[in-house]
């Protein structure tokens, strides 16, 4: 099946993105270059910026109207926004089939595998975990030219004006290791098996 990613927001977001689509492919999910041809959509959000639930709201409306010539065509949506709203994606657009928040980044794969399969399902994975869960990096042979390395996400601050131990939890870190296999693993072009502690 085919898969469009709409990303929104920061570098996080982006990173997270970039993951998620090499772990497709590694299944055998195929992105495409145009909307239009997608059976799946994924929505990557981003809460900073100006009346943000309200552009995926309106994303969802637009992609809504492809179920008319593609009744089993479903968008799963995550990130900040995801991890605020919940379950209020599914009564609002009843295409949206999964909703994860971004901790639940790690299983949205194997989840995507279950949606395809089970077309009545509707899940969500938006628990918080104590630890950064790793995760296979599924980098293809050719090195790519820059690469984001996750070192750590969420925050312990609590700032008044911040969302982040809202959306991305407490703060949590990779095992030192990890990290440090993973630049050596970039740098030397040998991707292997190179595991991640882990606008538009």
């Amino acid at each position: 099946m085919n898969y469009y990613i709409f990303t929104f927001g920061c570098q996080m977001n982006v990173s997270d993105s970039q993951w998620l689509n090499r772990s497709l492919q590694a299944r055998g999910l195929v992105p495409c270059l145009k909307e239009e041809d997608a059976d799946i959509f994924l929505i990557n959000t981003c809460s900073v910026r100006e009346k943000p639930e309200q552009k995926i709201y309106s994303l969802l409306g637009r992609l809504q109207g492809y179920t008319k010539q593609k009744p089993r065509l479903f968008a799963a949506v995550g990130g900040c926004v995801a991890q605020q709203a919940g379950r209020g994606f599914f009564q609002r657009f009843p295409f949206v089939r999964l909703v994860f928040g971004t901790d639940g980044l790690v299983m949205v794969p194997e989840a995507i595998e279950r949606l395809i399969h089970e077309q009545h399902l509707r899940t969500t994975l938006l628990d918080f975990q104590d630890f950064y869960p790793r995760r296979e990096n599924h980098w293809s042979e050719e090195v790519p030219v820059r690469a984001f390395v996750n070192i750590m996400q969420g925050c312990n601050n609590y700032c008044a004006y911040c969302i982040v131990p809202y959306t991305r939890g407490r703060q949590k870190s990779r095992p030192s290791q990890d990290i440090l296999d993973e630049c050596s693993k970039l740098v030397s072009g040998d991707q292997g098996d190179c595991s991640s502690g882990t606008e538009r």
